[in-house]
């Protein structure tokens, strides 16, 4: 059972559209999460914004503090 329920395509927001017309381009069908996500724009795009951070992977500098945050707790 679902506790979240996803808009009717009529009632989705115009700005939504572009965002669920390219998740059904990247995965061939538009998941329940983006049209749950449809119906706020606020809550869309800070969820379209952490999946773009999380898919950049950390710079030099960042990856060297991660390693040595590791070596203090491993130490």
């Amino acid at each position: 059972m679902s506790r979240m329920t996803a808009p009717a395509d009529a009632d989705i927001l115009a700005a939504s559209r572009p965002a669920l017309d390219t998740a059904a381009r990247q995965f061939g069908c538009v998941p329940n999460i983006h049209h749950a996500l449809t119906s706020g724009p606020t809550a869309r795009d800070a969820w379209l914004d952490a999946r773009k951070a999380m898919s950049t992977p950390p710079d030099a500098a960042a990856r060297h503090g991660i390693a040595h945050a590791g070596e203090e707790v491993n130490a």
